[in-house]
């Protein structure tokens, strides 16, 4: 009888090591061997870009993955994440965009008739099914096109709705919160909480759910009435840190911008009035930049030449305070309360300072 239940027991052992190779079961630590079979050509180069979001171009360039062609078949191993990457392939002065859906599984992509071909494993299938249902596609063409049809336009004033009517029919899908996220990355609240609440847990681990969970506290912690996040960012003029802490008891005007923001940088000789006018009156300006390029930033400086603190964010601060488009104010008061973030124009942003005793 012993022997019988170790037997048992080994047989169901196995049937569990086999079922943890279905798409739900594999563990995270397992690779992704992508597998590009290029035929007779065989000069070229591979580029898979970062599916992560970025804080530099540093960054960026560390987790971009290149490798050159030099046979007709190139393999490549990558984590096993769940993500949908973009995928280069170069032969022969000719570039080949792709949309890949990774997993810890095995991927084929041949050169076939002048195009590349992604074999249907499992993830692949049901990215093309799933976008093919929701007009994926057709969004990332029309979503810069001027001009457009009338038809176009229904598409796209729907898209947004179509793909969290989606969510009910695929709860426990990973490739929709990809999709997803490209649409909703910078929704408000109520918006993150609907798509998070509508997904299974079997899909918690999401990359992009994840994301967007973080995103969603970032929001709910620093809206307004909510206490300041506590940060610190090195000077870049001068030894130490900057410390919002140490600004308790003074009203400050965050300013979050980047040099290649036309709008932010139309906003300065606005500042520099205020600042004229309220530097003295208990108002402290500083200046976060969002720019992945130093050279950049540091040249911005010198020629708006601002009079106040002037800092460079690695995307750590931005993100805490849910930063998705700039130029973008927070106004804190002197007990460390938001009391008032958004994108103030020129007089709109007179009028928010009005409200806490700084008039012309």
């Amino acid at each position: 009888m012993k022997i019988k239940f170790i037997a048992l027991m080994l047989s169901v052992f196995l049937c569990s090591v086999v079922s943890c190779q279905s798409k739900e079961k594999v563990s995270k630590t397992q690779e992704c061997i992508i597998t590009i079979q290029t035929g007779e050509v065989k000069e070229g180069k591979v580029v898979i870009y970062p599916y992560q979001s970025l804080s530099s171009r540093e960054e960026a360039e560390r987790l971009t993955i290149t490798k050159d062609i030099n046979s007709s078949k190139t393999i490549l191993k990558l984590d096993g994440s769940k993500v949908l990457r973009n995928v280069n392939i170069q032969l022969a002065n000719k570039n080949y965009r792709l949309e890949v859906f990774t997993g810890p599984i095995a991927i084929n992509i041949k050169l076939e008739n002048g195009e590349f071909i992604i074999d249907e494993n499992e993830y692949q299938k049901e990215f093309l099914s799933i976008s093919e249902e929701l007009g994926y596609q057709r969004m990332s063409n029309l979503k810069y096109k001027r001009n457009l049809a009338t038809n176009d336009s229904i598409f796209m004033a729907d898209y947004a709705q179509s793909l969290l009517t989606a969510i009910d029919k695929y709860p426990n899908s990973y490739v929709l919160p990809a999709i997803i996220n490209k649409e909703f990355w910078a929704a408000k609240a109520v918006t993150l909480q609907q798509i998070l609440n509508g997904f299974s847990p079997a899909v918690k681990d999401s990359y992009y759910l994840t994301s967007l969970d973080k995103r969603l506290k970032s929001e709910l912690t620093t809206a307004v009435g909510q206490k300041v996040p506590l940060f610190t960012i090195p000077y870049a003029e001068k030894e130490g840190n900057f410390k919002i802490s140490d600004y308790k008891g003074k009203y400050v005007l965050i300013d979050f911008w980047a040099s290649w923001c036309g709008p932010c940088r139309q906003g300065i000789p606005n500042l520099k009035e205020i600042h004229k006018s309220f530097k003295n009156k208990n108002l402290e300006i500083v200046s976060i930049s969002t720019d992945a390029v130093r050279k950049d930033w540091e040249k911005a400086v010198e020629q708006e030449k601002m009079p106040w603190i002037q800092l460079l964010d690695t995307k750590e601060v931005s993100n805490s305070f849910n930063i998705t488009a700039i130029p973008h104010i927070v106004i804190i008061d002197p007990e460390g309360i938001i009391v008032s973030r958004g994108n103030f124009h020129e007089e709109k942003l007179w009028e928010e300072l009005a409200k806490y005793g700084f008039k012309k």
